[in-house]
């Protein structure tokens, strides 16, 4: 028969096991798009440095595949608006 302590140990050791792997999960992202990335650019077609917001690529991570975006771009301010 199951007792209240099994139940218990039981639903702490599954969260600490969910918790383990969302925290394995954000750290890879936060690895994997932090810092300068090199990019071709759609508008100019040559190469540019940009930073991603790595903190939306970890949120968005906690449903799928993580969404990219661009925190800064080395051709800004004078390019801002460049889609």
């Amino acid at each position: 028969m199951w007792s209240p302590e099994i139940g218990i140990v039981l639903g702490v050791t599954l969260l600490f096991v969910g918790l383990s792997v969302l925290c394995v999960l954000v750290i890879d992202v936060f690895r994997r798009y932090r810092g300068v990335k090199r990019i071709h650019c759609p508008e100019t077609g040559g190469w540019v440095d940009v930073h991603l917001d790595t903190r939306h690529a970890m949120l968005t991570a906690l449903g799928g595949r993580p969404t990219l975006r661009v925190a800064r771009c080395a051709r800004w301010p004078e390019r801002l608006a460049c889609g």
